[in-house]
């Protein structure tokens, strides 16, 4: 990398294969990094359960209250690297905002697990300059973790980032593509991205999506005669039914109902104004 992504370099705090509850009292921004060699290891963080699959790393705020189920996975199927000094420049930490990232190792597979697995067995302390092997492995994995978070090498501000994301959806929210193809499409971390708009408007992104085009159905009610299957589809739900059902879950009434108000109350108002 051509610049520095760490405000000091990180300790190496401890190396295991399973979560401990032991930080150091003057630890100041720890963090756990986990590296996931096989799947069937669970993650809860508040209310979400997450399932890692093989290649994965957990990058997760030892602030951030979380549970590591590993039990179901062989001696080495996950390995925790705890660190302090997950400061990065900007005035952020390298969990994120959140507090968590979870991101596939993709084309480092290879080199990460190998330095996972070494800086593992560093920590038997039979080697010669283990300290300074260590030190280089641990560099390594930041490195190539950092560059499977982008966005955090360059640290955004929350409000641009939202800015950003809400003018996207706003343009887009008719489009097939999952939330996961906008946060491509975007450069931003699911994760991070849900956090910020459940922040700034009080919903996830995909709730505020589903809102976008529910109003967009609603004004295709007001404007046109089209039938509801259309509407449908111009909203983007190719199952008729199952827009009729949202619209009513959302709007507390169908969507003929929504029309006929509409319609009635419209007349009441001409009629009024002869």
């Amino acid at each position: 990398m051509r610049e520095k992504i760490f405000k000091k370099p990180p300790v190496l705090l401890r190396v295991g294969k399973n979560k401990t509850d032991y930080i150091p009292a003057e630890a100041v921004c720890p963090a756990d990094i986990v590296f996931f060699g096989r799947s069937g290891a669970t993650i809860k963080i508040g209310d979400c359960l997450l399932s890692p699959v093989s290649g994965d790393i957990a990058v997760i705020s030892r602030k951030t209250e979380y549970s590591a189920d590993v039990s179901g996975l062989p001696v080495g199927g996950a390995i925790f690297v705890t660190i302090d000094g997950a400061e990065i420049y900007g005035d952020y930490l390298f969990t994120g905002e959140s507090g968590f990232r979870l991101v596939a190792s993709g084309v480092y597979r290879g080199i990460l697990e190998a330095s996972f697995r070494q800086l593992w067995r560093e920590q038997d302390d039979e080697y010669p300059e283990t300290d300074v092997v260590s030190d280089n492995l641990l560099n390594v994995i930041l490195a190539l973790t950092a560059r499977l978070m982008p966005f955090e090498i360059r640290p955004r501000k929350s409000g641009e980032v939202f800015r950003r994301a809400k003018e996207y959806f706003d343009e887009n929210f008719l489009s097939d593509e999952t939330l996961l193809d906008a946060c491509k499409r975007l450069n931003l971390d699911r994760y991070y991205l849900t956090h910020v708009f459940r922040k700034q408007t009080g919903m996830p992104p995909k709730k505020y999506l589903i809102e976008k085009r529910l109003e967009y159905a609603e004004q295709l009610l007001r404007m046109t005669d089209d039938d509801i299957i259309v509407i449908a589809r111009r909203c983007g739900y190719a199952d008729p039914a199952y827009f009729c059902r949202l619209f009513k879950q959302t709007r507390g009434k169908t969507a003929l109902e929504y029309r006929a108000n509409y319609k009635k109350k419209k007349a009441e108002e001409e009629k009024q104004k002869k």
